[in-house]
């Protein structure tokens, strides 16, 4: 099994003919992307403010930025002192981690071992032989726009278990709700039933494999995040309104 990296995949796809004849294809020549992919990179999705509208790093800073992700990999390897002290809460701080609105110490989440550090050579993504400041650039500035109204809309209209799930205090008891009594009350997500994460397809915590078969009409992509697949239809059309699916209808055209 071929393992390759969607930047590279991206970088190959955007440079001129003369590596045209390098690219797999189909029988009829269209490009195959056949394969299986690891897409995690040390690259952030959104751009950081201070970085403004600059779209790339020196090869200095992605030294720098690459060795402080490698410590930290190293440091969460390490063996830990079976006698050391117990880790108290600081007063007004909180974790990197795990952390609800008040501050304090939650349950928190996996140890950093199972967090994807960025592939398998930890690194960022490279595109025209650029390390990107980020993977959106568009906005110029790299960042995602701020909500809509009917997005703030829509969100209000969640049930009460997308409130912080550690605020300190049963608050589903004051208000007479019932988030936690049965499965059916929890998300989709949370239930491992389904997870938007296969458009748009970025990177997230852990994860990160995607397996691609393509034949002549269709493309399938099995996200390795609860092994769900998109089946891509080539050169066809939308499904009637009335026949839905979680992960929508999708088609596509060379």
């Amino acid at each position: 099994m071929e393992l390759r990296s969607l930047g590279a995949l991206a970088a190959l796809l955007t440079v001129g003919g003369a590596l045209a004849a390098d690219i797999p294809r189909m029988e009829d020549g269209k490009p195959d992307f056949s394969g299986t992919y690891d897409i995690t990179t040390l690259t952030p999705f959104s751009r950081a403010p201070e970085l403004g509208e600059r779209r790339t790093f020196t090869a200095e800073e992605v030294a720098e930025r690459r060795q402080r992700a490698h410590s930290q990999l190293e440091q969460a390897a390490a063996p830990l002192d079976p006698d050391r002290e117990m880790l108290a809460a600081p007063e007004g701080q909180a974790r990197d981690r795990g952390v609800d609105v008040s501050g304090d110490f939650t349950p928190g989440s996996y140890d950093f071992h199972w967090f994807d550090c960025g592939g398998i050579y930890c690194d960022f993504y490279q595109v025209d032989g650029e390390y990107r400041t980020s993977i959106l650039i568009d906005p110029p500035n790299g960042r995602m726009p701020p909500q809509s109204e009917a997005g703030k809309a829509r969100q209000a209209t969640l049930r009460p278990y997308y409130k912080p799930k550690y605020p300190g205090e049963a608050w589903w008891l004051a208000d007479g709700s019932d988030p936690y009594d049965n499965p059916e009350g929890q998300s989709i997500g949370d239930r491992c039933i389904y997870m938007s994460i296969t458009v748009p397809m970025r990177p997230v915590v852990y994860n990160n494999i995607k397996t691609i078969v393509q034949t002549d009409d269709h493309v399938l992509i099995m996200v390795e995040w609860m092994h769900w697949p998109r089946v891509i239809r080539l050169g066809s059309e939308h499904l009637p309104e009335e026949m839905t699916s979680y992960g929508g209808d999708s088609i596509g055209w060379w």
